[in-house]
């Protein structure tokens, strides 16, 4: 008995061409890999990307907060202004009624003299 076993020859064509198909196949199961920037590791610093994602939404949230902080400041001093206002115009039409007022009182004393 020999040592050696002896394979049955293959068609080389046949061969080539399930070494093709595996290959594609290989190919088509690395590709949304290496194609998907979001889980592709090679020569991307992931760390260094979270960090610059967790910075932005730090800095989106601090703005947001004195966003908001500048508005209800903003909303405040308009309702001052406006309460200013209000107080303004009442004291003018005081004002005026009181000095309608003071030459009613002057016609009747020139009437009456």
């Amino acid at each position: 008995m020999s040592a050696f076993r002896v394979r049955p020859q293959e068609d080389p064509l046949a061969r080539e061409q399930r070494e093709i198909q595996g290959r594609r196949a290989r190919d088509e199961q690395r590709k949304p890999r290496y194609l998907h920037a979001k889980t592709r590791l090679f020569g991307v610093d992931t760390m260094a990307l979270d960090q610059q994602v967790l910075e932005k939404q730090e800095k989106e949230r601090l703005d947001m907060e004195r966003e908001l902080y500048y508005d209800d400041l903003n909303s405040t001093f308009s309702r001052a202004l406006s309460e200013q206002d209000v107080i303004r115009a009442q004291a003018k039409r005081q004002q005026q009624m009181e000095l309608n007022e003071f030459r009613k009182a002057q016609e009747r004393e020139k009437k009456a003299a």
